[in-house]
C-alpha cells in the first residue's frame, strides 16, 4: 500500500507570512515604539519555532539577518535553521540577537518549561533587544519578567505581546 501526500499550494503560506511580518511591523511600533524598516540592516533576528520557515524566508527576503529554530526539522535546507528546543538550550552564544520572534510557541507550554525557555531567551538577547511574541496563549509574564524580560506595554490584544531584556 503506498501512502500519498497532498499537494502542498505554498501560495497561502506565503501570503500568511508577508500578513504576519506586516503584523509584527505594526506591533513593534505600537507596542514598543520600535521602527523595523528604519532598522532591518542592522538588526540580528532569532525565530523560535520556525517550522517550514515560511515567516523565516520572507523575513529574508525584507533584508533582515535572520536563523530560525525548531524542534522538528522539514527537510528545509536552503535556509538558516537550527533544530532546537527553547526549554532545553538555544545553540547561540549569549548577546546575541536584537529581535526574537514567536508564533504559538508558547500555546502548547508548560509554566516549568517556560522558565528555563526564558532563561534560556534572556542570555542569546542583547540588552535592549525585543521579543514579540504571537499566540492563543501568551505566557506567564511573572516568569518573565524574573529573568529580565518586561513588557513593554499592556495591551488589549492578548494574543500579541511584546517583551524587552532591561
Amino acid at each position: 500500500m503506498t501512502i500519498g501526500y497532498p499537494t502542498i499550494d505554498l501560495t497561502d503560506d506565503q501570503e500568511h507570512a508577508k500578513r504576519a511580518w506586516e503584523d509584527l511591523r505594526v506591533r513593534l511600533h505600537d507596542l514598543a515604539g520600535f521602527d523595523l524598516d528604519a532598522h532591518l540592516a542592522q538588526i540580528k533576528m532569532l525565530e523560535i519555532g520556525c517550522g517550514r520557515a515560511e515567516f523565516l524566508r520572507y523575513a529574508k527576503e525584507q533584508g533582515i539577518d535572520i536563523v530560525g529554530i525548531d524542534k522538528n526539522l522539514f527537510g528545509i535546507n536552503d535556509l538558516p535553521i537550527l533544530q532546537a528546543d527553547i526549554a532545553t538550550g538555544i545553540p547561540f552564544d549569549d548577546d546575541v540577537f536584537d529581535l526574537l520572534y514567536a508564533r504559538g510557541v508558547f500555546d502548547p507550554m508548560h509554566r516549568f518549561d517556560q522558565d528555563q525557555a526564558f532563561d534560556e531567551i534572556q542570555r542569546v538577547m542583547k540588552n535592549g533587544a525585543l521579543f514579540a511574541i504571537e499566540g492563543v496563549k501568551q505566557p506567564n509574564f511573572e516568569i518573565a519578567k524574573r529573568h529580565g524580560l518586561e513588557l513593554t506595554k499592556p495591551t488589549h490584544a492578548d494574543y500579541y505581546s511584546v517583551l524587552k531584556k532591561v
